[in-house]
């Protein structure tokens, strides 16, 4: 598709990212495969959009999805919140928080879903939820329940999304007491640097 664009600028983010969790996807623009995050940009120019030179090549779409690299690389418009257009030296940065609250709200929409399927515990949930919604982490206690009555349900967060905390002595103790059920389960929900920290504690108090 790169051939086809003669006005990036008039190219938008528009806000929506896709995680497929794995680096299955190919970029739209440069056609690079192994994207695991997709962003979606729009056209925005007032100009129709180039033909193709044959019937045998495909229209331009007004739609993209495409990767980080290329927003910046070929000044795709970006703008935050209040519409400013950010500088291209801003966008790896936003980009980076856009995929964070994309994993946050995630999380929640799952631990509604767990609120309403599991009445029993629906008000540790909401406390629970509350503390995940202000604090965007959780203490490991609070974490290894969630997994749990979320496996209960046949329900499941992507690794990294659930943020834990593991910054203090008490939220290792509590990390070193799980049962070996447990620590799997919590270790199988943590981003890889937060397992390297858990997998140091364990050699050191083996």
């Amino acid at each position: 598709m790169e051939n086809y664009v003669l006005h990036y600028a008039d190219w938008v983010f528009t806000g929506r990212v896709v995680d497929n969790k794995e680096p299955i996807a190919t970029c739209d623009l440069c056609e690079k495969h192994g994207l695991r995050y997709e962003f979606e940009i729009a056209y925005m120019g007032s100009e129709p959009l180039p033909q193709p030179a044959s019937e045998d090549e495909p229209s331009m779409p007004r739609i993209m999805w495409v990767g980080s690299v290329c927003i910046r690389k070929f000044g795709v418009t970006v703008q935050d919140e209040n519409g400013r257009k950010l500088q291209r030296g801003e966008i790896p940065a936003f980009l980076r928080a856009v995929v964070r609250r994309k994993k946050h709200e995630a999380v929640l929409d799952t631990l509604r879903e767990l609120y309403r399927r599991d009445k029993p515990n629906q008000e540790k949930i909401a406390e629970i939820g509350k503390t995940f919604k202000s604090e965007k982490t959780l203490p490991p206690h609070h974490a290894v329940f969630l997994l749990n009555r979320l496996a209960a349900y046949g329900l499941s967060l992507p690794p990294g999304y659930l943020k834990i905390t593991l910054k203090k002595q008490v939220h290792k103790a509590m990390v070193l007491n799980l049962t070996p059920p447990a620590r799997r389960r919590l270790m199988a929900a943590l981003s890889v640097p937060q397992q390297r920290t858990i997998r140091g504690w364990l050699e050191v108090d083996a």
